[in-house]
């Protein structure tokens, strides 16, 4: 029986072992990617990117940072108000904080430690930072900056912007209803 103990041990160390290396999965839901909108002389707000057109952005507010907004959700923003639209989720930094606990505050640890066995601190330090400083050159390097439009729109910069949309081809008669009933409204609120 005590032959047992272990290796059922071992399986569970095995499979949780297992298990977190499992890849997340991300559902995909029917919902346009969420920007930082700034309009000129305006409060800055968060919301969901619902359509683009020529003239005009339209968006579904999530928080703003003043409460000078419109109480409707669905709101249009004329493009020449517009200040700028950045795209956020795509630009992805939690590796500081594992690249922090991880690497950096062991090397100061063993920094620490050489330094109290009377060796030269400056080189231990040095030696024990370079797979740091690999780490964050490979992380910074390979993180992509968050997609960023600002003012003047130009129809190649909207044609981008339309990729991030709910409904980048635009929204029929029938979408505009559905939509603007789901959120309570009868018409579209006009933000300038």
């Amino acid at each position: 029986m005590k032959t047992l103990l272990p290796l059922k041990k071992s399986c569970i160390l095995i499979f949780v072992a297992l298990a977190s290396c499992a890849p997340q999965t991300k559902v995909l839901q029917p919902a346009g990617d969420r920007a930082e909108v700034a309009i000129r002389n305006r409060p800055t707000f968060f919301g969901e990117l619902l359509a683009v057109s020529d003239s005009t952005v339209l968006f579904k507010i999530e928080s703003a940072t003043a409460s000078a907004l419109p109480q409707e959700k669905i709101i249009s923003v004329r493009v020449d108000d517009l200040q700028s639209i950045t795209i956020t989720g795509y630009s992805n930094k939690s590796w500081v904080t594992p690249l922090l606990l991880f690497e950096v505050v062991p090397a100061l640890l063993l920094t620490a430690a050489a330094s109290s066995a009377e060796a030269e601190a400056g080189a231990v330090l040095l030696v024990f930072s370079i797979p740091p400083a690999l780490t964050l050159l490979a992380f910074a390097t390979s993180t992509p900056p968050a997609p960023k439009f600002e003012h003047p729109f130009t129809p190649a910069q909207l044609e981008s912007l339309r990729k991030f949309a709910r409904f980048p081809q635009g929204l029929t008669p029938e979408q505009l209803e559905q939509l603007l009933a789901a959120n309570q409204q009868s018409n579209i609120r006009r933000f300038e």
